[in-house]
């Protein structure tokens, strides 16, 4: 099983972070039979998922309702996820309405080529910083002239950064019609189970901000 997520956050804690759905923590099914539901029940999605992991998370459908029931819009850019909040943002029929791109800026040349980041702004900035990854997404928004903007930085592992930050460290960044941040730190050096667990966090940081966006 996976090891707990500590978080902190600049904004008030939300029942969003580390859920299930409520099938998944009933036990009524194995993870790797998940499903996303319709707010009707009557149709029914088969999620992906790799060796029993899940890939795509439940949040990504009901923020692609809240999206297009607000006409709004995201774009993304995300360094150790890997494009998995895009997929997953991506996954949901119709997401052309308000999926506008996303980019994986794990290098400082993708970040120069995809982001038009202010030198000056970013420079005064800690790395790996909850302040940091609000400029990515600042970013993000403003490349793609996008209601929201979603950005991750993180070291997945199994090794840190030359900064300090351990394995399993994440800053995720919302920007838009309200602005959200959060840190995670998993404590894991599982790579590929960090990359799930960010992904799933910043999808839910993002759902609440869509629920609490005026």
């Amino acid at each position: 099983g996976r090891k707990p997520v500590t978080q902190t956050q600049s904004t008030p804690p939300n029942r969003f972070f580390q859920r299930r759905s409520e099938a998944d923590r009933a036990g009524l099914r194995p993870r790797h039979q998940a499903h996303w539901v319709t707010k009707n029940h009557a149709n029914v999605f088969p999620a992906c998922s790799t060796n029993g992991v899940i890939m795509f998370f439940e949040e990504s459908l009901r923020i692609g309702q809240r999206l297009t029931e607000r006409q709004e819009t995201v774009s993304v850019a995300e360094s150790s996820t890997g494009g998995l909040i895009s997929a997953n943002l991506l996954s949901v029929p119709g997401a052309s309405v308000y999926f506008q791109g996303g980019s994986v800026v794990y290098t400082l040349a993708s970040r120069r080529a995809f982001l038009d980041l202010e030198k000056a702004r970013v420079a005064s900035l800690q790395p790996l910083t909850e302040a940091m990854v609000l400029e990515f997404a600042r970013a993000a928004r403003l490349k793609l002239n996008t209601t929201w903007g979603i950005a991750e930085l993180g070291a997945a592992g199994p090794t840190g950064t030359p900064y300090g930050h351990g394995p399993g460290t994440s800053v995720i960044g919302i920007s838009g019609p309200m602005d959200r941040t959060c840190l995670i730190e998993t404590h894991a050096v599982d790579r590929a189970d960090n990359m799930l667990q960010f992904t799933e966090q910043a999808l839910a940081l993002f759902e609440a901000a869509l629920n609490d966006a005026p």
